[in-house]
């Protein structure tokens, strides 16, 4: 007679698990440290991290989840510059943990770099094992004008941009930016200057500094690390956005807080944030005498460094309007005008996918 066998793996896998469980009840080492009948958990227990909060030019705040499922649990926030290191850097906290309740861990961090965008993770260690975070955070370092003016700063592809309109009253090594409010005298110049709408500075402190091409294109800057940008570099920023016929719907703050009525298309998909700051031009285009405020709450007009084709003193600066969701490319303002400014980054980070 010939024996037949039939294996069935199944069967095998079954016997195997059957003998580690009873290994396991018979030595004493469990699951996790409540015994051989606690609810299944992750062996090594878990880590989940929080948005960074309280983040200012060179400090933040870490927050992370730890489920610890063992005694003597470790952890430690890592973090690095996203796109200029390789390197982690350590951050260990100097207690451990213990018990399966989900604890909050915070620790804040200093000697970071303004205007850079930081990569978080975290790691644990316990008998059980290495816990990895589930998840990353980035977050980006906001900036300090020279007044110690605070700004926020928005990634939109390859470019950071301030989140808000420049309202310094000094160049970034600490030279006065001459305030005129004279139009008489303003009108006159050919160097930088700055006024507040309507000469008061409680616009100022929300719609920000009404400055001349001067004050815009001074190579002393405005702020460390960021330059008023080119033509160029606005029309990356509308081409990111989807183009001139929309982008300035995606830029403008959404509603009716700083804008007036209709603010068409306001998403502020981009984060952007452009608010109507007004401008302070020439009145004889408007057949009135020396120069004159006009247009707050209806037209955000922002200084590029780029002059109009075969001329000294005029140069584009792109607008946004009320009753419009497109970016106008604006070629033709006397250098003299008085414009927002929007400041973007010296370098430029890698496209995302």
């Amino acid at each position: 007679m010939k024996a037949i066998f039939k294996v069935y793996p199944w069967k095998t896998a079954i016997c195997q698990i059957a003998v580690i469980l009873f290994s396991l009840l018979l030595t004493g080492c469990y699951l996790n440290d409540e015994g051989p009948f606690a609810p299944y958990t992750d062996v090594r227990g878990s880590i989940m991290l929080k948005p960074a909060i309280d983040i200012k030019p060179n400090e933040a705040t870490l927050v992370g989840v730890l489920v610890p499922q063992h005694q003597e649990t470790t952890f430690t926030f890592q973090y690095r510059l996203t796109y200029a290191e390789l390197a982690w850097h350590d951050l260990p906290l100097a207690e451990s943990f213990s018990g399966s309740d989900s604890i909050e861990v915070r620790l804040t961090i200093d000697n970071l770099k303004a205007g850079s965008e930081y990569l978080v993770t975290a790691k644990g260690y316990n008998q059980a094992g290495v816990i990895i975070s589930s998840n990353y955070i980035s977050f980006i370092t906001p900036v300090a004008d020279y007044d110690g003016n605070i700004y926020q700063v928005i990634r939109v592809n390859d470019q950071v941009w301030l989140q808000e309109n420049f309202k310094g009253t000094h160049f970034a090594n600490g030279d006065p930016i001459p305030n005129i409010t004279d139009s008489d005298v303003w009108g006159e110049l050919t160097s930088p200057a700055y006024c507040w709408y309507n000469n008061d500075p409680e616009i100022g402190k929300v719609y920000g500094g009404l400055y001349n091409f001067y004050a815009a294109t001074d190579p002393r800057g405005l702020i460390v690390g960021f330059h008023t940008p080119s033509l160029s570099e606005w029309m990356s920023l509308s081409f990111s956005l989807g183009g001139d016929t929309v982008a300035g719907g995606k830029m403008k703050e959404a509603g009716c807080t700083h804008w007036n009525q209709p603010n068409n298309g306001a998403t502020n998909r981009s984060e952007f944030t452009a608010l109507p700051g007004g401008t302070y031009q020439n009145s004889n285009i408007l057949d009135l005498p020396g120069f004159s405020y006009n247009y707050l709450r209806e037209t955000a007009v922002f200084w590029s460094t780029t002059l109009f084709l075969g001329e000294t003193n005029i140069a584009y600066a792109p607008k946004l309007r009320e009753n419009s969701e497109a970016l106008k490319r604006n070629g033709g303002l006397d250098t003299r005008t008085g414009l927002s400014i929007r400041l973007v980054q010296d370098w430029q980070m890698p496209k995302k996918n």
